[in-house]
Formats: structure tokens, sequence, C-alpha cells
């Protein structure tokens, strides 16, 4: 009898993990319905979605109620391409999906040849209707051009309203020690996640067992409540990050950090000894 439960142990123990870890995905999605003219449905549409970056392509189609959902989209610019026999083809350009994003674009069909097609550019921010999380998206523009104290993207979740401490060079033990509206600081209450997976050791009081520098980083998701299951060990708040991936065009980046002794400011004592 102890055999048999230490194998349902067995066998349950990496499902479950496996089953926490899609849970904490950092992947977005795109989903809708879509429908004709006079609102009425249309199943069995295809729906394919290109990152603009990679040409990695997703497919799907819409089901008996005219739903779709895209998922598992790594941050990035898409098109989303729609077809369907007797209507137009829809084609949907700039279609940006951040970290962590449940985007929801309802499509409407018009009546024609599928040869036929309707662009449309997703110039304005799509609203997430899906959720009633508070988050801010710390992109690579932020990463880019602001400074970074001690080059760790940590501090850049300072710039998430209810936000502060925490920081520190790579090696720091304290980097993990930020407040969310409150929560979290000194008891490492806060969840911290790249590409997924979980870097917090929760018997180190949530110390973060690595620090991405800046170039690895795509992306930071700072979520300020904590509405998602996925999230709910946790008492403050929750830092996810998004990794950088590779695209079609050759690029790279040249980092120099140099600190001159000679343009320090003066210490205080030598102030007030006169020397300089």
């Amino acid at each position: 009898m102890r055999i048999g439960k230490y194998l349902l142990f067995v066998l349950l123990v990496p499902l479950w993990a496996s089953l926490l870890t899609q849970a904490q995905d950092h992947r977005g999605s795109i989903q809708g319905r879509i429908t004709d003219a006079s609102k009425g449905v249309i199943p069995g549409v295809s729906i394919k979605v290109v990152n603009d970056a990679t040409n990695v392509q997703t497919e799907t189609i819409s089901n008996d109620e005219g739903a779709y959902l895209v998922a598992l989209l790594e941050p990035g610019t898409y098109t989303a391409t729609v077809e369907y026999p007797a209507f137009k083809t829809q084609v949907m350009k700039g279609i940006t999906v951040r970290t962590g994003d449940r985007l929801t674009i309802h499509i409407q069909l018009e009546i024609g040849e599928s040869a036929d097609s309707v662009t449309v550019s997703a110039n304005t921010t799509i609203l997430e209707t899906n959720t009633a999380e508070i988050s801010q998206v710390v992109d690579r523009k932020f990463l880019d051009f602001l400074y970074i104290p001690n080059r760790n993207p940590v501090e850049l979740a300072k710039l998430t309203p209810g936000v502060y401490g925490g920081g520190g060079s790579f090696s720091s033990s304290e980097q993990h020690q930020f407040t969310v509206n409150g929560g979290g600081d000194q008891t490492g209450g806060n969840a911290v996640t790249v590409d997924g997976g979980s870097i917090t050791m929760p018997r180190q009081f949530g110390a973060m067992s690595v620090s991405l520098p800046g170039d690895a980083v795509e992306e930071v998701r700072v979520q300020t409540t904590m509405f998602d299951a996925a999230y709910g060990q946790s008492n403050g708040g929750a830092l996810i990050y998004s990794s950088r991936g590779g695209t079609n065009d050759l690029h790279g980046s040249f980092e120099w950090f140099y600190r001159n002794e000679a343009l320090n400011a003066n210490t205080w004592m030598n102030n007030k000894n006169g020397l300089t």
C-alpha cells in the first residue's frame, strides 16, 4: 500500500510542476470572436499569426462559436492573417504583444473573394479586458535609453507606481528586497520569474538565485496586484522577466562601463581638511 502511494506521488509531482510552470508562462496571447456583417459568428476560420522579427508562424481556427485563441506568443510585433471562403482576407499588421498580455481582438469579415484582402494597421494600444490585474511593462526602449544603476534591470521596477527599494549589484543579497504596495520587502514576499520559471529561493527569504544583465532582458512586467492565481504564493507583487531571443537580422551590442576616480566627488573629510 505504501509503495502504491509512493509511486502515485512520484507520478503526480512532475505533473504538478509542469502545470505550475504553464500557469506562470511569460508569453502572451490573442483571442476574440470572428463575425460577419450581420454579427453572425463564423466557425472554421483560419487565423495565422506571424512574428515580424523571426517569421515564426502560429495557426489556429475558430470554433463553433466563432471564438479563437492564439496562445504562447513571445513578446514582439505580429501580423495576423484571417481567411475564409467567400470572404475577403483580412490582414492585421503591427499587433504588439508584450510580456503576459492577454489581448482581445474581435474580427468582422467582409463578403468577397478570398483573393481580395483588407489590410488593417493596429496603431492604437489594444486594451486587455480579460484580466483585472494592474501591471506595467518595462520594454526595451527603457532598457536601451535609460541609465540602469549597477547595470541591474531590477532597478527599472521602480518606474512602476507603488514600487520602491531593492536593486543593488548583481552580487547583492538585497536586490530582492523591493516593496510593491507595502507587500514583500525584507520578507522576500515578491514573486520573480524568468521565462516562466521562478528564481526566488523561499528558504533564503525570497532572495533571487540569478539576476539577468540588461542585454539579456527583452521586457520586465511588474505586476502590482495579485488577482492571478499563478502568483498566489506572493504577498507582494510579481516581477516577470522575458529574456531576449534572436531575429532574422544580424545585430549585436557593445557596452563600456568606465568609472574614473578623477571624476569622483571629494570626500567630506578631505573638504574639511582643505584637501583636494
